[in-house]
């Protein structure tokens, strides 16, 4: 299990139509879990963030700063499309650093289960991660993910998440070949409300890879 410290800190802007101004915003950002609610029919929903990532540690640790913008647009009740980037990335090891226009990213959400008294609110999302970006910091390939994020509302203002997944990655191996593999996404965690709108959340993610190899 792979395993980073990430700390984000996001802002987040509302393009809607009058009638729609007013309602409640719910973000997929800035946490590394998507949501499990999606924004109402005729919303655009533009949200932003500055990412700091590191992994690893002596040799090996590398640190990654980026801008995830996400645009979220509601086609239904229960359906959105959406598009998104981390903008612009740096990528720094201990030998070399890394920038350039980051990879770009589209998919869509279905909100599978409603939030219900007792009950988990669930969303199925399916991204396609693509090597739209600067080749210092472009990934190798296109990259698949399913990802099925659950959330439970508890007492207090206290909520409970978990987002299990599926993603279908490649990387050049040493014989400058791609080789593709099936790895697992889990992310874990829980957040508060703290009152005046604001609130507080914590979690966990990592990957287990590979699951499987491919062609």
């Amino acid at each position: 299990m792979s395993r980073s410290t990430v700390v984000r800190v996001a802002l987040c802007a509302l393009l809607a139509t009058p009638a729609l101004v007013h309602a409640q915003i719910a973000t997929s950002r800035p946490g590394f879990q998507e949501g499990t609610t999606v924004v109402p029919r005729g919303m655009v929903q533009v949200e932003f963030g500055v990412a700091g990532t590191r992994k690893g540690s002596g040799v090996s640790r590398v640190t990654t700063l980026a801008f995830p913008t996400l645009v979220r647009v509601g086609v239904t009740p229960r359906f959105e499309l959406r598009a998104g980037s981390d903008v612009w990335a740096r990528v720094r090891t201990r030998f070399d650093t890394f920038e350039g226009v980051a990879d770009l990213t589209v998919g869509a959400a279905w909100q599978a289960a409603p939030a219900q008294a007792g009950r988990a609110e669930i969303a199925l999302v399916t991204l396609l991660d693509l090597p739209s970006g600067a080749e210092e910091v472009q990934r190798s390939g296109v990259r698949p993910r399913v990802l099925l994020p659950m959330a439970w509302s508890l007492p207090d203002g206290v909520t409970l998440s978990i987002m299990p997944g599926l993603m279908y990655d490649q990387v050049v191996n040493a014989q400058l070949r791609n080789d593709r593999f099936l790895s697992a996404i889990l992310a874990g965690g829980a957040g508060v409300a703290l009152g005046g709108g604001a609130s507080g959340f914590g979690e966990l993610a990592g990957e287990a890879l590979p699951l499987a190899t491919g062609p």
